[in-house]
């Protein structure tokens, strides 16, 4: 993953390696804002234009100890849009114990993260906002078993050296449970195609954060309105389906259409509380998986009812849940013992992949999995689950004997599916 580094003087660099290169902000205002130095890489001829990195920077303010601002500064000054998927491909690590402990020789990361750039943004903020990525985690040594957390990181770009030449992000300390002493490095390539990409690399440093009792006092365990979101989405979609409903049905010429009207607006009226019920949780971020897996309920309730009417009055039926899950294995023959990879891809109603750190399901209680017995899952899909790239990943020792055989999976209110696999 590394290339090998020429060190240089860094005598050359001790002007522009100042910690007030790094202050956005008053220095009144900052608590910790160490001069970090690095290493000038060998990246040699083959390293793209805008891709090189001149330096991190770590920055703490006063307002809230737990928030560690992280900074990439570039050679040069992004373009406009440089997270728009043109071949930029850039991210930071943050790890402990000690310096490489996620290589494979020692492959012993206590703590092993990284926050790779945004993809396709929104907006391009200078300031905190908004935007901002999921942390992805690394089991004790890099790309190992990546999954992402529930730890978000805003986002923006600043001005350090040249105008917009730095990528900065904010992480919580305790969400991640850094420790007090910590080490990091960043890489930046560029890919247009060439046939070897070159990458530049930081330097890798550990450091110790002099305030880190300060950080658990001043953390705010943020509220999870993901759930919350899905279920207002699948709210409206329902609305409007209903309504819909409501007027085929006083178009319609059927001798049941006083019927028909009794039963929509029975459904409508229970429509209308849920929503109340689920707009009283979203104001006051009130996420309890109890509640909202009761809200969901109701929900799917209503979806069933709605395609029993769609179905006598002859109309095509909704989808059965906001997300529809499509479940499927890395291959299709395995050997016993052999490792099977597991893939739950979802999309909303509009066929666009869900978001990253979507949970897998409002309750444990909707998923339904199973598999022949001698197989053994390596990790057991729980609803708090986050999705990366659409996908929720899972693995699972295979341990049948030589035959076909199936795997069935069921998630909340959508069809059940069945995988069909070989083992030879």
């Amino acid at each position: 993953m590394f290339q090998r580094v020429l060190k240089v003087s860094l005598l050359s660099l001790v002007v522009s390696l100042l910690p007030s290169s790094f202050q956005s902000v008053n220095a009144v205002d900052i608590l910790w804002n160490p001069g970090v130095s690095n290493e000038i890489s060998n990246a040699g001829t083959g390293l793209v234009p805008g891709a090189g990195i001149r330096n991190t920077g770590l920055l703490v303010n006063k307002s809230n100890p737990d928030e560690l601002i992280m900074k990439v500064i570039m050679n040069d000054s992004f373009e406009d849009k440089p997270f728009s998927g043109k071949g930029r491909n850039m991210a930071m690590w943050i790890y402990w114990p000690k310096d490489y402990c996620w290589s494979k020789e020692m492959a012993n990361c206590e703590g092993l993260f990284t926050v790779g750039e945004p993809f396709n943004p929104s907006s391009y903020p200078s300031a905190k906002s908004s935007e901002y990525v999921f942390v992805q985690k690394h089991e004790k040594a890099s790309n190992v078993n990546v999954t992402a957390t529930t730890c978000k990181a805003p986002w923006w770009i600043e001005s350090t050296f040249k105008s917009r030449d730095t990528w900065a992000f904010a992480v919580s300390i305790t969400c991640l449970g850094i420790p007090k002493e910590f080490g990091w490095y960043a890489f930046s390539q560029i890919d247009i195609g060439q046939k070897d990409v070159v990458t530049d690399f930081t330097k890798v440093q550990t450091i110790v954060y002099p305030f880190h009792e300060l950080a658990a006092k001043a953390y705010k365990k943020p509220t999870d309105l993901s759930s919350l979101n899905l279920l207002e989405k699948k709210s409206q979609y329902i609305s409007d389906s209903l309504n819909k409903l409501k007027s085929a049905t006083n178009k319609s010429k059927s001798k049941n259409k006083s019927l028909y009207l009794k039963q929509l607006n029975g459904v409508l009226k229970s429509a209308n509380n849920n929503t109340i019920l689920l707009n009283s949780a979203k104001n006051s971020g009130n996420n309890d998986p109890v509640l909202l897996g009761n809200i969901n309920k109701v929900l799917n309730s209503m979806i069933t009812q709605i395609n029993a009417l769609s179905k006598l009055l002859k109309l095509p039926p909704i989808k059965t849940d906001i997300i529809e899950y499509t479940v499927f294995l890395d291959k299709a023959v395995y050997q016993k013992g052999e490792t099977a990879k597991i893939f739950i891809r979802g999309r909303d109603l509009y066929g666009i992949d869900v978001a990253d750190g979507t949970p897998l399901a409002f309750s444990n209680s909707d998923i339904n999995f199973y598999f022949l017995s001698p197989n053994i899952l390596k990790n057991t899909p729980v609803f708090s689950d986050v999705s990366a790239a659409g996908l929720w990943k899972y693995e699972l020792v295979i341990g049948a004997d030589i035959g076909t055989h199936k795997i069935t999976f069921k998630i909340g209110n959508n069809a059940e599916q069945t995988i069909n696999y070989a083992v030879k």
